[in-house]
């Protein structure tokens, strides 16, 4: 676990902006961290390429887009940090950056066309020990989309209860592929949209 923190660390650097420092966001959705969401620690202007934000135990509701090289955090451990936001996408990774998240869960998701992640071309996301349940989409990859050039490494990580509701392209209730995925460790559980 050590040796692959550190290894997200060194990639964050390498194509990180060279300005940044390994400076350390805190939020807690009841105050007394820096920031009481998680995209308000995002969108801040301080917050910079090769930054880490470390996330309390609670309920996030909350969507965002991250355009920066950032390392996501939950501080006591899998499962007690959870976000559950609203919108197409919950979390749309962008700006051809490496973002990483350790020890989520992230899902729940209440809108009739919702996926959990969005990854667009150029952006890498990597997931470590990170449940992604009850997500949807009205035409594929309700857990996660990905445009043509994007990727992601899934590590130790869980995937249940995605769906695709209809459509004629029905694809990929878990993941839509349409770039690089590497898998290593993870449980995908049947999705609803799978024969």
């Amino acid at each position: 676990y050590m040796a692959y923190r550190l290894l997200i660390l060194w990639l964050l650097a390498l194509f990180g902006s060279s300005e940044a420092s390994a400076q350390t966001w805190t939020v807690c959705a009841g105050g007394g961290c820096n920031y009481t969401t998680i995209s308000g620690a995002v969108n801040n202007a301080n917050t910079l390429d090769g930054h880490t934000i470390e996330i309390e135990t609670g309920t996030y509701a909350e969507s965002f887009t991250v355009n920066k090289a950032l390392e996501f955090v939950s501080v006591d451990g899998p499962g007690t940090a959870i976000i559950s936001g609203t919108g197409t996408n919950m979390i749309n990774v962008g700006g051809s950056k490496l973002v990483s998240f350790t020890d989520f869960t992230i899902g729940d998701a209440g809108g009739a066309s919702q996926r959990c992640f969005y990854v667009q071309a150029g952006a890498t996301l990597t997931l470590d020990n990170v449940t992604v349940r009850n997500c949807n989409r009205n035409a594929n990859g309700g857990g996660m989309g990905m445009a043509s050039g994007g990727a992601a490494n899934i590590v130790d990580s869980t995937f249940t209860g995605n769906d695709v509701r209809g459509g004629a392209d029905r694809r990929g209730p878990h993941i839509d592929v349409q770039g690089v995925v590497n898998i290593s460790g993870s449980l995908f559980e049947l999705g609803i949209g799978e024969q």
